[in-house]
């Protein structure tokens, strides 16, 4: 039984059996709930990594959208950095999700997670970053600012959101191709090492 002066049979998605279950079926609320949720509908307030991280295992939808967003900071990055993609208005022209969906990688709005379910989230963010892409592969000041693999000294750039062919050092964070990483060989760290050994007193040797 309801207070009829509280419910009026409203019913709204209830957030924590999103997150602990990824139950998205409406369920009865209060017309005070049903306002609230309403009003933070559209903000990035659940941080899935925090609460309940297994959900990315559970929810393949939700993990498909994990590495996008990973690929999308990375692109982010270089858009904003560069001033023919500023004077192209590039970002704000493909901008067409919630800003936190490229910004971040963990945070999401309620209408994010029925986005997702839906299937529809993954190929606007796919949209945006083939824009991206296509910006950053053909611009001289974006590839100024790729990497050369120091292992095997290919000479084609390798950028951070190439996610399935580049890996990053957790240490100094610089890139390398996948299969030619190790990472107890990094050359940035072992050049940050001598440094730090050089700087050393000689009576601590």
């Amino acid at each position: 039984f309801f207070c009829s002066k509280c419910f009026n049979g409203k019913s709204m998605a209830i957030p924590a059996l999103i997150l602990r279950r990824w139950d998205l079926n409406c369920y009865p609320v209060s017309d005070f709930a049903f306002n609230f949720l309403n009003s933070i509908r559209f903000e990035p307030i659940f941080d899935i990594s925090l609460v309940n991280p297994k959900l990315y295992q559970l929810v393949s939808g939700l993990h498909q959208l994990r590495v996008h967003r990973m690929e999308l900071v990375f692109l982010r990055d270089f858009i904003l950095s560069c001033k023919i993609a500023n004077k192209e208005h590039i970002y704000s022209k493909y901008l067409v999700v919630g800003e936190h969906l490229i910004s971040d990688t963990e945070l999401f709005s309620l209408a994010d997670f029925s986005d997702v379910h839906k299937g529809t989230i993954t190929p606007a963010l796919q949209k945006i970053a083939l824009a991206f892409k296509k910006h950053i592969l053909s611009c001289m000041i974006c590839n100024a600012q790729g990497s050369i693999c120091e292992f095997c000294r290919d000479k084609n750039v390798i950028f951070p959101f190439l996610l399935r062919e580049v890996k990053q050092c957790p240490q100094c964070k610089s890139i390398y191709h996948i299969k030619c990483f190790e990472e107890s060989s990094c050359p940035k760290c072992l050049r940050i090492q001598q440094r730090l050994r050089a700087r050393e007193p000689l009576g601590n040797s």
